[in-house]
């Protein structure tokens, strides 16, 4: 199934000109890195983070991604 999401994506990218995908694998996933090392993914940097332990749950309107749930 994986494979196949990952072909999906693939087809509907370059159907818009999209020609670079990128993938988040958390680095103890050696299994999700194999999955997307086969698809073709291969390592483009690093990318570095920082949790601040402020968390917050964010409204899709409050973000512009539509209305809110009912």
């Amino acid at each position: 199934m994986g494979a196949a999401l990952v072909s999906a994506a693939e087809r509907a990218a370059a159907e818009r000109g999209i020609h670079l995908l990128h993938a988040g694998v958390f680095a103890p996933d050696e299994e999700a890195v194999r999955f997307h090392s086969s698809a073709g993914f291969g390592p483009r940097g690093i990318l570095l983070s920082k949790d601040s332990g402020a968390h917050r749950s964010i409204d899709p309107a409050e973000a512009g991604g539509g209305p809110a749930p009912a």
